[in-house]
């Protein structure tokens, strides 16, 4: 059990990791863009750090853009908003995971009752219109 629960702890700090390093990746690529348009010396020590961390991210969207620079060069922005994007969706894929890591360790277990009275579980309701299990509905032992 303390091992489940280890690997739930991981993957809960893995998940705040992701998504810091995912707001901290779109903040560099937004200040690179406002320094840009600023016209800071490029050749100066910040502009270089910065284009050296940013660069591998801009890259990809350079040459699906006929690589050309524009004078105001809005694919920071593009780019941004795919990491952040991107990352927030790992992040939750990760945390949603080690609830359901968390859910399945429990004494209780997670059955589809628990996931029936879930808060999560109401938009899926709303969306089926009412029950998600017909089936189990029309049991006799069917308990609500």
């Amino acid at each position: 059990m303390s091992l489940i629960l280890l690997v739930v702890l991981v993957l809960r700090y893995l998940s705040l990791a992701v998504t810091i390093v995912t707001f901290t990746i779109g903040a560099l690529l937004l200040l690179r863009m406002l320094l840009n348009w600023l016209q800071v010396n490029p050749f100066g020590l910040v502009m270089i750090y910065l284009r050296r961390i940013t660069e591998p991210f801009m890259r990809p969207f350079r040459f699906g853009f006929d690589n050309r620079m524009l004078r105001f060069d809005f694919l920071p922005i593009v780019a941004a908003a795919f990491v952040i994007i991107n990352g927030l969706f790992f992040a939750w894929v990760i945390g949603d995971s080690a609830w359901l890591i968390e859910r399945f360790a429990s004494p209780r277990g997670a059955t589809l009752g628990f996931a029936a009275r879930d808060p999560r579980m109401d938009r899926a309701r709303r969306l089926h219109g009412g029950d998600l299990c017909p089936i189990l509905a029309a049991h006799p032992g069917h308990r609500v």
